[in-house]
């Protein structure tokens, strides 16, 4: 359709109204809205996977954190068993001396000995405690903690010693 309208101008030296006509195209689509409501339901959708990634991101920094706690208090557990066993080993020698100047009978160094058998006992369980929470953490955070590779080199030959063992 055409569009017609006057510029508003009138002057004393121009008589009557200038106009002009403008052809204007319109096109007009009748979905019903079905394309509004399309996009709105991809605008969802993004956001929705927005969250889902955020979420996700909350949940790994969350076993991340679990897991460094259990890393952390797992190796002060193993801190704690190497001073026990210390300390069983010294009293174990004591023991052994007392029971040579013959002022303990042999109960009570078979007590010692026991707790320091079951002192190393604890040794290993908190050992392979810690190792769990070491690779717990590094399955989360795929990063090994700060001087883990000398802690391997040093332990390498002794677990290629027991996996030698039938």
């Amino acid at each position: 359709f055409f569009f017609q309208a006057e510029d508003g101008i009138r002057d004393y030296k121009v008589t009557g109204v200038q106009t002009c006509a403008l052809p204007i195209c319109v096109y007009w689509s009748l979905d019903g809205g079905r394309n509004h409501a399309e996009a709105a339901a991809r605008d969802m959708a993004a956001k929705s996977y927005e969250l889902k990634a955020k979420s996700s991101q909350l949940e790994i920094a969350a076993e991340i954190n679990k897991a460094h706690d259990s890393f952390s208090a797992a190796s002060l557990k193993l801190e704690n068993t190497v001073a026990q066993i210390e300390d069983s080993w010294k009293a174990f020698y004591g023991a052994i001396e007392l029971f040579k100047s013959k002022r303990i009978d042999a109960t009570t160094l078979i007590q010692s000995q026991a707790q320091l058998v079951e002192a190393i006992a604890s040794l290993e369980s908190a050992r392979r405690e810690r190792n769990i929470a070491l690779a717990q953490m590094y399955r989360y955070s795929a990063r090994w903690p700060p001087n883990v590779g000398d802690l391997l080199e040093k332990s390498l030959p002794q677990i290629q010693r027991r996996a030698a063992k039938p």
